[in-house]
């Protein structure tokens, strides 16, 4: 069944890229006493785990340093991904790309999935997650909508929905000289994108061969036989009895034979590329 030619749309990497981009613009602001303030701060994000994002933390040995040069920061990764039945179209749902008169190509509609990205936030003080909280949780409400552009080669755009479904803090009272002080947050998140299938080309119908067989051995009357074609090849009666009809398909077919009884008919279709089906 997964015997097709290569395809990669590159969907999931095109999702984190707008994701970052969403808080690409996160900043944290330090004041004095007098109100001041002393530093702007734009808070880094990166598509990394949660663990991989403490031990690069944790690789200074200076303490002082690795705090200082580190945080605040935020980070990301996706860590799962369900279909979503309720935004699925039907399997015969299409996307026309193109037709040059004797094939037709398109793509399936994709298949709805739902994205779980986990997100963390990092911060040395309280007041700095406090900010970022602020600023991240008033942006989804609960849910935000941003435009992708999801296939530009064929002209596939879409606005994609993003949910915030949760937040848990984790603010650290305890630790000694040797530990890093930090407050984190755990923010999930669930991002409904879509996934493409490959293209297809299919030749245009042009052609119908049709054979009937009359097993009473009654004559067939070819008037009764109706036709919505713009041209009507040949109407011939076999050697073994039967009848062939072989007309240019243009529009829709209608065929009526009388004695329907006793009257069989089998059909093949023929396309421009002179396959069977």
């Amino acid at each position: 069944m997964l015997s097709q030619d290569y395809f990669y749309w590159e969907m999931v990497k095109k999702y984190v890229v707008a994701f970052h981009q969403i808080f690409a613009d996160v900043h944290v602001l330090r004041k004095d006493l007098s109100g001041n303030i002393t530093k702007d701060i734009t808070v880094p994000c990166s598509y990394v785990g949660k663990q991989k994002l403490y031990y690069l933390l944790q690789r200074k040995e200076d303490v002082a340093e690795r705090i200082s040069t580190s945080l605040p920061r935020m980070s990301f990764v996706i860590t799962g991904l369900q279909p979503d039945v309720a935004r699925k179209e039907p399997n015969t749902n299409t996307i026309p790309i193109s037709f040059d008169g004797t094939t037709d190509t398109y793509m399936y509609a994709p298949s709805p999935w739902n994205f779980n990205i986990q997100f963390s936030i990092w911060a040395e003080y309280t007041d700095d997650m406090m900010q970022i909280i602020e600023q991240v949780g008033t942006f989804f409400r609960p849910d935000h909508t941003f435009y992708v552009e999801e296939i530009p080669e064929l002209g596939i755009r879409r606005n994609v929905s993003i949910v915030l479904n949760t937040m848990n803090l984790d603010i650290g009272n305890e630790f000694s000289d040797e530990t890093d002080r930090t407050v984190m947050a755990d923010v999930d998140f669930t991002l409904k994108g879509y996934l493409y299938p490959p293209i297809k080309d299919e030749s245009i119908i042009k052609i119908i061969n049709i054979r009937f067989t009359d097993y009473d051995d009654r004559c067939v009357d070819l008037a009764n036989i109706n036709h919505t074609f713009n041209e009507i090849c040949s109407v011939e009666k076999e050697a073994d009895g039967s009848y062939s009809v072989q007309a240019d398909v243009v529009s829709d077919v209608n065929t009526d034979v009388t004695n329907e009884n006793s009257i069989s008919s089998n059909a093949n279709i023929e396309t421009d590329a002179s396959s069977d089906s």
